[in-house]
C-alpha cells in the first residue's frame, strides 16, 4: 500500500465529522444546480457520502442516489448505495445515471488518470455531469519539500489547477456543453502571508508552514509543525499575542479570491 493509500484508508479521517462552513456553503449552492426531473445520481470520489446524504434530504424525488469512491474505509460510512472504484474505471453501463457528480475530486488527479476520469464521467452520465474544483489556485504557493525524499508536494495533494476558461472547456471533447457555473466562497487573501510567514517563524523555504503535521504522500515521512514562537502564526496565543495578530492580519494588505467554482455540464446530442 502506498503513502498515499493509507492515508485514504485510515478510518480516522472519515470518523471524525469535521465540516466548516465554507464546505457547508459548498454544498448547499452545489445542490442548486441539479435540474428537476432527474431520477439518479453517481457521486464518484463520494467520501463519507455527505453530498448524497444532503440531496437524500432535500431531493426526495430523485430515486437512486449511489456513491462510488476508491476508499473502502470511507465507503462505510456512506448511508445509500455504493461501490468501491476508482474514477478512471468505473464499472457502471453507458449513460447508467441521469447525473454523474464529482466534486473536489479533479485537482488531485495524476495526468494519467486525469483525463481517463473525465472520459469515464462522460461514459457513464446520460444527461448532466455535475464538478465542483478549486479556482485559480496557485499550485506553486505553499509548497511543501520532504526532507527525506526531496520531493515536492501541495500540503492538500492539488495536482491540477483550473481557470475559468479551463472549466468552461472541460467537457468540450466529450460531447457536453456548460449550462451553468458558478462561483464558490469568497475569501479575502492576505498578500504573501505565507512567505512572511515563514521568515517570521525562521522556517526555511519548503518547510511545513502550517501548525499541525503533515505526512509526504510519496515516503510518507511525517513533517511536524511550523514553530507557534511568531505573532504571525495563528495558533500562537500567549504573551497576548492574539490581539497584536488580530491587528496586523486587518492592516495587512489583502485581495479578493474565489475558492471554488462548480459548474453542470449538459451532454449535447
Amino acid at each position: 500500500m502506498t503513502a498515499e493509500q493509507d492515508y485514504y484508508e485510515n478510518d480516522g479521517l472519515w470518523s471524525t465529522e469535521n465540516v466548516r462552513p465554507s464546505d457547508s456553503e459548498r454544498f448547499q449552492r452545489t445542490i442548486e444546480l441539479v435540474p428537476q426531473g432527474i431520477a439518479s445520481v453517481l457521486d464518484v470520489g463520494c467520501g463519507k457520502g455527505r453530498f448524497l446524504g444532503l440531496l437524500r434530504q432535500q431531493r426526495p424525488d430523485i430515486g437512486t442516489l449511489h456513491g462510488a469512491d476508491r476508499s473502502q474505509s470511507a465507503l462505510q460510512h456512506v448511508s445509500t448505495e455504493c461501490t468501491r472504484a476508482g474514477i478512471d474505471d468505473l464499472p457502471f453501463p453507458d449513460r447508467g445515471f441521469d447525473l454523474v457528480s464529482s466534486l473536489q475530486v479533479l485537482e488531485h488527479l495524476p495526468a494519467q488518470i486525469f483525463e481517463r476520469g473525465l472520459a469515464q464521467l462522460a461514459r457513464v452520465a446520460a444527461r448532466y455531469v455535475l464538478i465542483s474544483v478549486p479556482c485559480n489556485e496557485n499550485l506553486r504557493d505553499g509548497l511543501i519539500a520532504c526532507p527525506r525524499c526531496c520531493s515536492c508536494f501541495s500540503p492538500f495533494s492539488h495536482l491540477n489547477s483550473f481557470s475559468e476558461d479551463d472549466f468552461q472547456r472541460l467537457f468540450r471533447q466529450h460531447g457536453f456543453r456548460p449550462e451553468r457555473i458558478i462561483s464558490l466562497g469568497l475569501f479575502q487573501q492576505l498578500v504573501g502571508w505565507t512567505k512572511i510567514r515563514r521568515l517570521a517563524a525562521a522556517e526555511p523555504p519548503g518547510a511545513n508552514p502550517y501548525s499541525f503535521p503533515i505526512a509526504c504522500p510519496v515516503c510518507n515521512q511525517q513533517l511536524p509543525g511550523c514553530s507557534s514562537s511568531s505573532v504571525l502564526h495563528d495558533s500562537d496565543d500567549r504573551h497576548g499575542r492574539t490581539g497584536l495578530r488580530k491587528l496586523i492580519r486587518h492592516l495587512w494588505p489583502k485581495s479578493a479570491k474565489t475558492v471554488s467554482m462548480a459548474g453542470l455540464f449538459r451532454r449535447d446530442d
